[in-house]
């Protein structure tokens, strides 16, 4: 997927029918955000996170990291502000539901 002008908003790496990473970017060309290890199941339209995600913040500064599994947020989130400064954490376990 593209932006108008022509830059990319989207990338996508695939092998079979596993979505192994996607990155989308902003206009500026900085990263939005970058997902690992869909969890795709070709039979099912639902695609669930899989993997550690981040974001971005337009800067280019981490705005957040986590893992994901089967699409539920797992372990430690962690939240940064546009200067990089650690604001919040998270704690998920599937133990304490």
């Amino acid at each position: 997927m593209f932006f108008e002008n022509g830059s990319i908003l989207t990338l996508k790496k695939v092998i079979g029918d596993s979505i192994l990473s996607t990155t989308s970017y902003y206009q500026n060309g900085n990263i939005e955000y970058t997902d690992l290890d869909f969890d795709l199941n070709p039979n099912d339209t639902v695609v669930l996170l899989h993997g550690l995600r981040k974001s971005y913040y337009e800067n280019g500064v981490l705005k957040s990291i986590g893992r994901f599994e089967r699409g539920e947020k797992r372990d430690t989130f962690k939240y940064f502000d546009e200067q990089g400064k650690l604001i919040q954490s998270e704690v998920y376990d599937e133990h304490l539901r």
